[in-house]
């Protein structure tokens, strides 16, 4: 006898009556509940099946799960000149230039929107660096703070979190001056 003749009119009725056939999945799992409920047409072990899965409302919202944090990385970059001025020879006395590229991670215990922070925040601080002379930004010029990139590192975790505010907190900021050399600025643990 064919499988299909072998399910009862009960089976049959839904597809027949509703003009829909059941995909593959679909007939597995009737199938399936058909053997773990072997009382009763196939459609009402479906119905037990709807009736058992939580709607999407029912289910808490990520922000308001308690004791979790989620953290963001969002990387990018921009081209700066800048020109040191240390007490020993070096190529980085003479001006020159560099396509820094930079990594912020930032975390949030409260989502707002269902993000820590919209990426373009992040990115809007670090493209005000792109395309000057870093000697002659304030942050630097002011101080007469060297522009390494454990300072420029430094001074980027300062603007992120001013620009985030206190609900996310900017845990690192990864700058790299080169292929090879980068600077690495990570939020003091408590």
């Amino acid at each position: 006898m064919h499988p299909a003749a072998r399910r009862g009119a009960a089976c049959n009725a839904h597809h027949l009556s509703t003009g829909k056939h059941e995909s593959g999945k679909q007939r597995i799992l009737s199938q399936f509940l058909r053997a773990a409920h072997a009382s009763g047409p196939c459609a009402s072990g479906a119905a037990a099946l709807r009736r058992a899965r939580p709607s999407a409302a029912s289910l808490p919202a990520v922000e308001r799960c308690a004791r979790q944090v989620i953290s963001i990385s969002c990387s990018c970059h921009f081209d700066a000149a800048h020109q040191l001025h240390v007490p020993f020879e070096s190529p980085c006395n003479r001006p020159h230039g560099h396509r820094y590229d930079v990594e912020i991670t930032a975390s949030s215990a409260q989502l707002e929107h269902g993000m820590v922070v919209d990426f373009n925040v992040l990115r809007g601080v670090v493209d005000e660096f792109d395309h000057c002379d870093l000697n002659e930004r304030p942050e630097f010029a002011a101080d007469e703070l060297q522009t390494t990139a454990e300072n420029i590192a430094c001074v980027l975790a300062a603007k992120l979190q001013t620009a985030v505010g206190s609900r996310v907190s900017i845990d690192e900021i990864i700058v790299r001056e080169t292929p090879n050399s980068l600077a690495r600025w990570r939020k003091e643990q408590r």
